[in-house]
């Protein structure tokens, strides 16, 4: 497989440009080079170092231009996304060592890569092609990373009454999330419904701390209620925190709240067969169950009140909660619609769960779309657990 990976990337830099000669420079920063064969570099190694440039070399001059003007402005190092491009102790390196971004055993299904159009602008195939031409440079010559030691919190941010969501892709778990639905009490919060939405890799979190962010000062919960809390979730599945609830006795209206764990790390999931590399794949145990019963009785109203947005119409929306994969017929691909569904219903109170509390008419909240009438929202809510109740366990 090493060779066949050497040829096709060698055969992509013939097509892609005629580069000058191999850079000599070091590796530095917390990655190392050594050959693939042998302790002494071996014939790959060898091999790349008369063919043309280094990785390193690639990188600089043919890839961290186009990742700094397509991607810079939200994953640099003020970011508001992931700051995977920040120069510490350079971009390379952190690009490299970020969590579940770089996969150096199956280059093409690199994050960075199958991250596709999202909030950002999309690469060109030409911009693609040189990114993954790029990471099949770095696997070719053995580059071995040595993840780097980073905080692991979310990213603070003002919650509302309501459904609120805290990405994880921060902290190196992509497609997962913490939400819950918040109300007002006094000066503090009250935190309903907290639960964990895993995305294809699955998470092991432990200690989570919830920490208010009060004219810029950090004050964590002195409770410290979840010190003993460890959560193993399956991939593209959802689990509650302890009881699901937490209440904030000092959260006044302005700050900001983010959430720190002491482990937060992917669960190692199966591989599927014949595909280079392997993609992650969840257990048949785990998600949806009842995927007949989602298509007969959920999808019917999802597609009518909820895709329009969510279904790709609104980035912002989609981002929040993916419904554009409820309808596919593949079932693989329906899965994963009815997973991002299922994780969105509380199993402790799933009538209360903001899928139906953002958009009920009478509640007041800021959701973008609210029903006609309280028979409206009735409907659509028996809809959705009637199938709810049969994957109940």
């Amino acid at each position: 497989m090493r060779t066949r990976l050497l040829v096709r990337t060698l055969t992509r830099l013939a097509l892609l440009l005629a580069l000058a000669v191999a850079s000599a420079g070091c590796h530095s920063g917390v990655i190392s080079l050594h050959g693939i064969e042998g302790t002494d570099g071996g014939a790959v190694g060898d091999a790349i170092a008369d063919a043309g440039p280094s990785a390193e070399h690639f990188f600089t001059t043919q890839v961290q231009p186009t990742l700094e003007t397509r991607c810079g402005g939200c994953h640099g190092a003020a970011r508001s996304a992931p700051d995977f491009l920040r120069p510490d102790p350079d971009v390379r390196t952190a690009l490299l060592a970020y969590p579940a971004l770089i996969d150096l055993t199956s280059p093409r299904t690199s994050r960075i890569l199958t991250k596709g159009d999202h909030s950002g602008p999309a690469l060109a195939t030409a911009e693609a092609d040189a990114v993954r031409t790029w990471i099949e440079l770095e696997a070719a010559e053995g580059t071995m990373v040595t993840p780097v030691e980073r905080e692991l919190a979310t990213t603070p941010v003002e919650i509302h009454e309501g459904f609120n969501q805290l990405p994880l892709d921060v902290i190196g778990l992509p497609a997962t999330s913490l939400h819950f639905v918040a109300a007002r009490v006094g000066d503090g919060m009250f935190l309903d419904s907290v639960q964990l939405s895993t995305g294809p890799m699955g998470a092991v979190l432990a200690h989570p701390v919830f920490v208010a962010w009060i004219e810029g000062v950090p004050h964590p919960d002195p409770v410290d209620r979840f010190a003993g809390l460890m959560l193993e979730v399956d991939p593209n599945s959802s689990a509650s925190f302890d009881t699901g609830t937490v209440v904030l006795t000092d959260m006044p209206a302005g700050a900001l709240l983010s959430v720190h764990f002491t482990i937060a790390s992917p669960m190692t999931t199966p591989t599927m067969p014949g595909v280079d590399g392997g993609v992650p794949m969840p257990p048949p145990s785990s998600g949806c169950s009842q995927l007949a019963a989602f298509r007969t009785s959920a999808v019917p109203s999802l597609r009518t009140y909820c895709t329009r947005c969510h279904g790709g119409g609104n980035p912002s929306a989609t981002g929040s909660m993916d419904m554009s994969d409820i309808g596919a017929t593949a079932d693989a691909t329906a899965m994963l619609g009815c997973n991002q569904i299922l994780g969105r219903i509380s199993a402790t109170a799933p009538s209360t769960s903001g899928l139906f509390t953002q958009p009920d008419p009478a509640g007041g909240s800021t959701h973008a779309f609210h029903f006609g009438t309280s028979r409206e929202l009735d409907t659509f809510r028996t809809s959705l657990l009637t199938w709810f109740e049969m994957e109940a366990p």
